[in-house]
């Protein structure tokens, strides 16, 4: 969990953390390597539950985490443990005990070419390096989790890896998103709509597509007020650049970044918003798709496998390239609002076929268990 810094691997952490705290049985015992964003967004009463370190710089940083990366192995060395378990793996660190990788990186497992067309030369070959670095930290594991079977099937062939050794555990939304839908109402004398684009600052996620789709949006909807909610920290450089591009296009007025949220502030942002947007290039699964659902909020996002094998018919679908495309979509939820209710019907259907976050993380430790008794008897 050191490595988990960001957008929805933070939230996957904290998710982990709590279930891995209330579980009933007293047969597993944990110890926690808690990266800051996660230690931020649990509470004190939470954190009181396990034991844990705090691991301030991630092990995935070059030089400034070589100290992070000794202090792992110096608790390794003093604990005595049976399975380390890398939730945001690879965890850059060699241990002696077995390792189970929680494989999710998607330029590693499905290097798209639309993706990577998306990347300047220079980041091109930036990304492209840092997946040749990760992918060398990945190997040699015995273990491997991922969320998809198709992402399973990449792995097994990236990693020359037997279907045995990569267990396809789906992903799951953290419990806060339960029971704390409600409608965004506007005031009748109010034309306002709210899209909310929940997502870190990766290239793939396509944020730079927002001031165009919302120059678009001005043509095809000059009746309406359309206002995106991005979540980026305020000095990041794609912040920088989108803000500066909204200005020439003179839509700032149509953008507003609240930066980085925690979860209670995520369940608020969604009940406060109309839709949901997300323009992204390359997944291996988000976590935004089930919470939107939860939240009951209809869900625009791009016309790729793998948005359509995680929402199925619980959303609308545009063409990624196309800004065009993106307005016009958001324009078909925001002004039918038979499509908007379909869409929220779906996805409703569309979650029961995702486990709980209990019965997801229940999966999980049945698998540490099988995991430490099978090698216990070699």
């Amino acid at each position: 969990m050191s490595t988990l810094v960001v957008g929805g691997g933070v939230q996957i952490g904290v998710s982990f953390f709590e279930s891995a705290t209330n579980l009933k049985s007293n047969d597993i015992d944990f110890f926690f390597l808690l990266s800051t964003p996660i230690y931020n967004n649990l509470s004190k009463e939470k954190l009181s539950r396990g034991n844990f370190v705090l691991i301030k710089d991630s092990p995935a940083k070059i030089f400034a985490g070589w100290k992070s990366r000794k202090k792992i192995l110096e608790v390794e060395k003093n604990a005595n443990f049976d399975l380390v378990y890398s939730l945001g793996f690879p965890s850059y660190v060699r241990f002696k005990n077995i390792e189970i990788g929680r494989y999710t990186n998607p330029w590693e497992i499905f290097p798209s070419k639309l993706a990577w067309r998306s990347l300047p030369i220079f980041e091109r070959l930036l990304v492209w390096s840092k997946a040749k670095y990760r992918i060398q930290w990945s190997k040699n594991l015995i273990y491997y989790e991922t969320q998809t079977i198709q992402a399973k099937l990449a792995i097994k062939k990236l990693l020359k890896l037997s279907s045995s050794q990569i267990k396809v555990i789906p992903n799951s939304y953290n419990p806060i998103f339960d029971n704390n839908s409600q409608i965004y109402r506007q005031t009748k004398s109010s034309n306002k709509r709210v899209v909310f684009c929940l997502s870190a600052p990766h290239k793939h996620k396509n944020l730079e597509i927002i001031p165009n789709v919302a120059k678009h949006l001005i043509t095809i909807a000059p009746d309406l007020s359309v206002k995106f909610i991005l979540t980026i920290p305020f000095d990041n450089s794609l912040w920088i650049k989108i803000k500066e591009k909204a200005r020439k296009m003179n839509v700032e007025k149509n953008i507003e970044n609240i930066g980085t949220l925690n979860l209670k502030d995520c369940v608020s942002q969604y009940n406060n918003s109309n839709a949901v947007f997300l323009p992204t290039l390359l997944e291996v699964f988000s976590a935004t798709y089930l919470e939107a659902m939860a939240m009951k909020k209809p869900i625009i996002t791009s016309d790729l496998n793998f948005a359509h094998e995680c929402c199925g018919n619980a959303a609308l679908y545009f063409n990624p390239e196309s800004s065009f495309s993106a307005a016009e979509a958001i324009n078909s939820v925001i002004k039918d609002k038979s499509t908007s209710t379909r869409l929220v019907q779906n996805g409703t259907i569309q979650l029961k076929k995702f486990p709980t976050s209990l019965s997801k993380h229940n999966l999980i430790f049945d698998w540490f268990r099988e995991i430490v008794n099978s090698e216990a008897v070699r």
